[in-house]
């Protein structure tokens, strides 16, 4: 049985402000960055538990070909998979740590 994908908002505006960049920077990259977004849901949802945790019971998982890494939870319970930030690997990780724990 799977798990549900959830977004926090602020996570979302993440997502969002990376694909303005690329659709003003770098055009011809954009759909191929919305499906590695959506190849990182399929396997959070399949296998939340893959990944290992790295802050507390934060996780991350890596995007395969964009410098980006995605934060979440996971609420084996609800089996809700809760996505937290979407940080560029080229960023300073404490800047984000109140969001990523």
């Amino acid at each position: 049985m799977s798990y549900t994908v959830r977004y926090r908002s602020r996570a979302l505006q993440d997502v969002e402000q990376v694909l303005a960049w690329y659709a003003e920077n770098v055009p011809h990259v954009v759909q191929r960055f919305e499906s590695e977004i959506s190849d990182a849901e399929v396997l959070l949802s399949d296998s939340p538990l893959a990944f290992r945790r790295v802050r507390g019971s934060t996780r991350r998982v890596l995007l395969r070909s964009f410098p980006y890494k995605l934060w979440y939870v996971v609420d084996e319970d609800r089996r809700i998979v809760r996505i937290l930030a979407c940080i560029s690997q080229h960023q300073d990780e404490q800047k984000f740590k109140s969001r990523i724990e």
